[in-house]
């Protein structure tokens, strides 16, 4: 088959597989994501709840689908081999059932890998099948961390940017830490060996000839008595649940430094909700999604009727989980060093057991004081607290959104966010890709108060995003009543010039709108030019300074707006208008930044947030050269990416990521594009 032909024909199945959804209602996103790998259907809120309690990982077709569905098939093939003895000839006797058994695993691994779509934790546990059907094949024994290794590397090797995709680190992340916390457990005497060697051959032999019951067939138990059924039943069950506690452990522990460098979040309640969902997710509702895609779709739509039933109750409860107030720990980024530190102290939480041929003294440490010691290693990266402005100070950030605004001003205690930048797509928007997760990575665990200067969505397209996160933020806004984001917010007040408040010794003042601009701009009157008055006309201006520097905060304020300002400022233009930082008004347009405007402000730094090679043409060249005219250094989110102004007695700092944190595959774009 072709690829375009398999491509077809992976296309028929989504539709065949869609049709046999029909209307099954809010969850049919989740059955396509675990039969197909499709999870564009799945909605926000639903992705927020699965992530707060840790179980996202069970909306993505991994290690745990390929290993179900490999398993299924080699125990099902190896079942049959074994048992296909006939007169003439007798398969086992011609080729084994182990090995049988792992090449048909191995075939039905690589055909479901490719139906999923070939994702990271795909490839890693094919790659894993692979190696081992190998080294089975081969007669040799492949340690556990080998085969992960060689998984690691061949996965690299195909596609080197999966190193910079959180979906490497934690697939291999978590069966590493499977892999320490298992090698030299203390097993009880004649078991010893067999725990440090893993699975060998012997005990694949030993499986197939017990039926992977742990007892040989027909042979009695102790004192010559026949073991009770009831016994070896429930001692099966006690080890299974040990041995599923061990690796919830494990695996809960290792990815912490993971997550947290990755998503800034630890799931507290992720143990408690993952003993409950992967059982259903792995037993019912993954079986049920996959069998469907055998089934016509008469008999799938049952069976994916049944399957979202489940998946229904399983996400009510794991919603009332991620509604208890401290579900979730979050935590800013930390520092390299804390970084490290956490990983060694994963390695030490994960150390397994001493074996019995060491001293006393010794097994105390490893049993319990190398755990102790790791999660003190563990707590910098845990409980991290970035640095913010000194008192009296504060920080001004433009955030790189593309073609929109978003700027986050902080002081010692208070957090503010101008403006919040446009939707990203269908579904998605610069709250969510972008505010969100920088509020967060820098420690920010309330926002103070929210500011949307005018009604276009490159200005207001992520304030839902922000508000859900942040709950309780204030919102000052110049919105027309019944605008979605003034319904969303808990407290809403119009921004109108001549409002004021200080937080930490720092002042903020809104310059713009006064009442008359706000009432013909909601009208959409005309001035004497002819140019309609709509939502810039409106904007809201936000200046911030302290006793030594100040930032003027533009939006989109045009030329009719700038002189309104400059006219009300009057004689006290300097402490009024005059700043040292300026976010361009409307982003540079040619229909803003007039000489007087730009003469009054006399700013030392200019940002301009644009996106590349906008429709409009921003920023426009006359107003480049307009501010570079009275010497003010210019930055564009285009060419410098974000970039973050921090006063301080002795003058202004300011960074600028794609300077300070350049890749090669950043591009050096003239300052004028």
């Amino acid at each position: 088959m072709t690829g375009y032909g398999f491509a077809a024909w992976r296309e028929r199945l989504r539709d065949d597989f869609r049709a046999a959804l029909g209307e099954s209602g809010r969850y049919g996103g989740v059955l396509m994501a675990l039969a197909l790998g499709e999870r564009g259907d799945i909605a926000d809120a639903d992705w927020q709840v699965f992530a707060d309690t840790g179980v996202s990982h069970l909306l993505a077709i991994s290690g745990l689908h390929v290993s179900l569905v490999t398993g299924v098939v080699a125990a099902l093939v190896g079942m049959l081999w074994r048992r296909a003895c006939f007169r003439r000839f007798s398969l086992p006797l011609w080729w084994p059932a182990p090995k049988a058994a792992a090449v048909a695993g191995l075939f039905v691994a690589v055909a479901y890998g490719a139906v999923a779509g070939w994702g990271v934790p795909v490839r890693r546990a094919v790659g894993m099948v692979a190696i081992l059907v190998v080294a089975l094949l081969s007669g040799r024994f492949a340690a556990p961390s080998y085969v992960l290794a060689w998984a690691l590397a061949v996965v690299v090797a195909l596609d080197p940017w999966a190193v910079v995709t959180p979906g490497l680190w934690l697939s291999f992340g978590a069966v590493a830490a499977l892999v320490l916390a298992s090698r030299h457990r203390e097993a009880p005497a004649g078991e010893v060996a067999r725990s440090e060697a893993g699975e060998s051959a012997d005990g694949a032999v030993r499986t197939a000839l017990t039926d992977g019951a742990g007892d040989s067939l027909g042979v009695q138990g102790g004192q010559g008595m026949p073991s009770s059924g009831v016994r070896r039943w429930r001692g099966a069950l006690g080890v299974r649940l040990a041995q599923a506690t061990r690796a919830q452990y494990a695996v809960t522990i290792g990815l912490v430094p993971l997550t947290l460098a990755w998503f800034g979040a630890v799931p507290l309640l992720g143990p408690l909700a993952n003993a409950v969902a992967i059982p259903i997710m792995t037993l019912v509702v993954t079986p049920l999604a996959l069998l469907s895609l055998l089934l016509p779709v008469g008999l799938a739509h049952w069976t994916l009727a049944v399957a979202h039933t489940v998946v229904g109750w399983l996400a009510a409860w794991l919603g009332t989980l991620a509604a208890v107030p401290w579900a979730v720990w979050r935590a800013p980024v930390s520092p390299l060093w804390a970084q490290v530190a956490a990983v060694v102290g994963v390695m030490l939480c994960l150390m397994p057991l001493a074996p019995q041929s060491w001293p006393t003294r010794f097994r105390w440490f490893r049993r319990f004081g190398a755990r102790i010691a790791g999660f003190a290693l563990m707590g910098p990266a845990v409980l991290a607290s970035p640095a913010r402005p000194a008192e009296g100070e504060f920080r001004v950030t433009m955030l790189d959104i593309g073609q929109g605004n978003a700027v986050v001003v902080e002081t010692v205690t208070r957090t503010l966010l101008f403006d919040t930048g446009p939707p990203v797509g269908r579904r998605s928007d610069s709250g969510r890709r972008v505010i969100v997760p920088y509020l967060r990575a820098t420690g920010v665990k309330r926002l103070d108060r929210m500011v949307v200067s005018h009604a276009h969505d490159d200005h207001f397209g992520g304030a839902l995003s922000v508000l859900r996160a942040f709950p309780a933020t204030q919102v000052f806004s110049s919105l027309p009543a019944g605008h979605k984001v003034r319904g969303a917010a808990q407290v809403h007040r119009t921004c109108l010039a001549g409002q004021h408040w200080t937080w930490d010794g720092v002042t903020f003042r809104f310059l713009h709108p006064d009442p008359s601009a706000l009432r013909e701009g909601w009208r959409g009157k005309h001035d004497k030019g002819g140019s309609q008055r709509g939502p810039n006309s409106v904007s809201c201006v936000l200046r911030v300074s302290n006793q030594r520097h100040s930032a003027l905060l533009a939006a989109d304020a045009e030329a009719p707006q700038e002189r309104a300002m400059l006219l009300r400022s009057g004689a006290a233009l300097v402490s009024t208008v005059r700043s040292d930082i300026l976010l361009a008004p409307h982003h540079g347009s040619s229909t803003s930044s007039t000489p007087a405007f730009v003469a009054a402000v006399s700013p030392r730094h200019v940002a301009f947030q644009t996106g590349y090679r906008n429709k409009f043409g921003h920023p426009k060249a006359p107003v480049v050269e307009r501010y570079r005219a009275i010497g003010a250094r210019l930055w564009q989110s285009v060419v410098h990416g974000g970039v973050r102004f921090s006063t301080a007695p002795d003058g202004i700092e300011v960074q600028a990521y794609r300077e300070q944190y350049r890749r090669y595959w950043h591009a050096v774009l003239p300052e004028t594009s």
